[in-house]
């Protein structure tokens, strides 16, 4: 998460760092740690399940993206142009979507034994 003290203006709100829910230019705050926990409790397949049916639990992939993007797009906006932070949200990205366009997702597959909360890839 980013630190209030740190980054300075980065919060909608500067009070308490553990109860920032937007940033200070309305978007929701995103980091790595919230993404894990947000895939610990399932939270992904769940939504993905919700938005788009039991058969399309794959969908949230995409919903995996659009955080990972939201990262990428707050340090963005926060940082300046040449800030380092911003250069490693853009390589991160440029990574990112790399590893989207390289993988066979037509060989990924949901776990029927636990409901699809798992990916599995069979081999290729």
């Amino acid at each position: 998460p980013v630190d209030p003290i740190a980054a300075p203006g980065y919060y909608a709100d500067q009070v308490g760092a553990d109860n920032h829910a937007k940033t200070a230019w309305n978007t929701e705050v995103m980091c790595l740690e919230k993404m894990e926990q947000k895939e610990r409790g399932n939270v992904y397949v769940t939504l993905a399940k919700q938005r788009y049916g039991n058969e399309r639990a794959d969908m949230c992939l995409s919903l995996v993206e659009q955080d990972l993007n939201l990262i990428v797009y707050n340090a963005i906006i926060y940082n300046g142009k040449q800030h380092d932070a911003n250069k490693a949200a853009l390589r991160f990205h440029e990574t990112f979507q790399k590893v989207m366009k390289e993988t066979h997702w037509e060989a990924c597959r949901f776990c029927a034994k636990c409901n699809g909360d798992e990916v599995y890839f069979e081999n290729l």
